[in-house]
């Protein structure tokens, strides 16, 4: 049911071992595939053109139909197509009752809330601008060599907390989403009580109403692990890393103490000579 959006990564010794993946979507099987193909020739050192990277694609198929050869996929929305199979529709999600999800969903947005606080404080570029490499400073070191790979970490650092600003805008946005479904099935649910519909029709609707919802939060509960972990990791990295201002803050302590110590050595021979 999911062969369309799945692949496997072949890797080892004379290809002794194999990684199946699935992905959850058109979208995300477009940009793991994409992605590994541009590493794969990249390795090789070798050029590929635009048509053989995104013939995997079946966006870019209609696209080219179409004679849009200028088509970005990161570019165009991610709409679901009618009938389209994804990953979320082959889990088996347990369906909760309009108040197990609201519980649910008040315990998600009270992470969100935490984890949107933590996340604000973080400097998009502060990494690029205050890290710097000691070997540049001491005079040792390949330092073209320092300065490129100060400059990856960097990038890589602030692609990183772009990121998690996006993932918590996105999760805020799902539990929305959530949440005005809730209060729409909860209001039909009274509209529907007094109402000449059957019990059985009325429990159809909120079973389907509560599965695409929990749906919701299950995504939104993903996605927040996923910006818990990737600002743990952040965390971890700025414990590792000198910045600018702490090679500045001890430079100038070290001067400082030395200026005094000169300053109590001339005080003494002063003392010595003039006494």
């Amino acid at each position: 049911m999911l062969e369309h959006l799945s692949f496997s990564i072949i890797y080892g010794p004379k290809g002794s071992k194999t990684l199946d993946l699935t992905c959850k979507d058109e979208f995300e099987f477009d940009h793991w595939v994409t992605g590994l193909k541009a590493i794969f020739y990249a390795c090789k050192n070798k050029q590929i053109s635009k048509e053989a990277l995104l013939a995997h694609s079946k966006r870019f198929q209609k696209a080219l139909e179409k004679n849009n050869v200028g088509i970005k996929l990161t570019k165009l929305p991610e709409v679901k197509e009618k009938g389209h199979v994804g990953l979320d529709d082959c889990i088996e999600i347990v369906t909760h009752t309009p108040q197990q999800l609201d519980t649910k969903m008040e315990r998600l947005r009270e992470r969100l809330k935490t984890m949107s606080q933590q996340v604000s404080r973080l400097d998009h570029h502060s990494a690029a601008e205050m890290e710097v490499d000691l070997s540049l400073l001491t005079g040792q070191g390949p330092a073209y060599a320092s300065v490129f790979v100060q400059d990856e970490d960097a990038q890589d650092e602030e692609m990183e907390i772009r990121r998690m600003h996006e993932l918590v805008e996105q999760t805020t946005q799902v539990l929305q989403q959530a949440r005005n479904e809730l209060i729409a099935l909860n209001q039909r649910q009274r509209s529907e009580s007094s109402g000449t519909n059957t019990e059985a029709k009325a429990k159809k609707k909120e079973t389907a109403a509560c599965k695409h919802i929990d749906q919701l939060l299950w995504k939104a509960e993903v996605d927040l692990e996923n910006v818990e972990d990737m600002y743990l990791r952040h965390i971890d990295n700025q414990k590792d890393t000198y910045s600018l201002a702490d090679f500045n803050q001890t430079v100038s302590r070290t001067i400082s103490d030395l200026e005094e110590s000169l300053n109590t050595q001339l005080d003494s021979i002063k003392s010595y000579f003039f006494r």
